[in-house]
Formats: C-alpha cells, sequence, structure tokens
C-alpha cells in the first residue's frame, strides 16, 4: 500500500478476489469485472465522481534544457514572458531571411506560436542556455561564417536583419537577408 497525501493507493493483481475496505464502523466491497467495470456493496450513500487520477505523480516543474511539447524547453521567454520551446536542431540547410519565416509558417499547423526568435529570445532564450539540457551540443559554438552566426526575426532596413554569433554572444545587424544562415525555431 502506498501513501500520498491522505490518499492511500492499494494495487491488486488482475486475478485478486473483491476488496473489502472498512474505515471506523462503515465497510463497502467491491468486485472489479472482467469487463473493465465494478460491483459496489455497501450500506451507506456513495457518491459517484469523474474518473481520479490518484496514483499520477504531479509533474515536476520544467527546467530549461527539458524535453517538452515537441521540442525543448528555454524558459520563458525574453519577449513576451511566456513558456517558450525550442526545436531540437537548426533547420536543414541554411535559409535566407524570408526562408526562415516562410519556415517557420510551416511549423504553425504543429505549433501555432512558431516563429524565427526575436533578438531577445535568441540571446537570453537560446544563447544564453545553449549547454544546458537538450540544448547542449546543438548550436554551432565554431566561430564560422556562417556556420554559428544565427538569424533573428528582426529585420533591419530592407536589406540587413539582426543576427547573433553563438560563439561570443555578439548580436549585428549586419547579417543581410539574403545571406543564408542557420536558424532555430521557437514556438
Amino acid at each position: 500500500m502506498a501513501e500520498g497525501s491522505n490518499t492511500q493507493i492499494l494495487s491488486l493483481a488482475d486475478d485478486s478476489g473483491p476488496l473489502v475496505v472498512k474505515r471506523g464502523g462503515l465497510s463497502m466491497r467491491v468486485e472489479f469485472n472482467a469487463g473493465g467495470t465494478a460491483d459496489v456493496y455497501t450500506n451507506i450513500p456513495v457518491t459517484i465522481h469523474a474518473p481520479a487520477n490518484d496514483d499520477a505523480r504531479p509533474k515536476p516543474a520544467l527546467q530549461i534544457g527539458d524535453l517538452d511539447d515537441g521540442g525543448t524547453y528555454v524558459g520563458l521567454s525574453a519577449e513576451n514572458g511566456k513558456p517558450l520551446h525550442a526545436a531540437l536542431a537548426d533547420l536543414p540547410d541554411y535559409k535566407t531571411y524570408e526562408d526562415a519565416l516562410a519556415a517557420a509558417e510551416q511549423l504553425k499547423s504543429l505549433h501555432p506560436t512558431a516563429h524565427v526568435p526575436t533578438p531577445k529570445e535568441l540571446d537570453k532564450n537560446l544563447f544564453d542556455n545553449r549547454n544546458t539540457g537538450h540544448l547542449k551540443g546543438t548550436f554551432n559554438t565554431s566561430g564560422s561564417n556562417p556556420g554559428s552566426v544565427y538569424r533573428s526575426s528582426a529585420s533591419y532596413g530592407s536589406s540587413s536583419a539582426r543576427v547573433q554569433w553563438f560563439d561570443d554572444g555578439d548580436q549585428s545587424i549586419y547579417g543581410l537577408r539574403s545571406n543564408r544562415l542557420p536558424v532555430r525555431l521557437v514556438w
């Protein structure tokens, strides 16, 4: 018998006979049927409730780097304070600015809030946590160009966009929108 809070859980073998529960002067007998139903015999009033989930343990709070929602939890968005998840890997092939935005639109069927990270999310949620949990080793931090220059969603003028180097964290406005760069989508 396991105990948690004030609830006692008794697990029985499938071929067990009836279960008799006594508390003080009250008692009831429960018989589990082969079809997944149960019969309850008692002389006290019984209230039937929706199925309980008494044996479920509370989920521990998500930690940055934990797998969740088809990706990796990267904390509360530095942009809007809502839970944020990142894809498990960069998009295949490097993307132009427009290609990155289009890829995020395609992901919206699975994750309605999918987007190319904002500069704040790229810096605080991805770069700062790049070595945490399941994020570790998934970013290019070599310092090579274009390999470790990640694209953000922020356009700068008609031909540039904000980018971030993942070796030293430097953000720049000199990422040409036409350059093909790594992209890690978030939602």
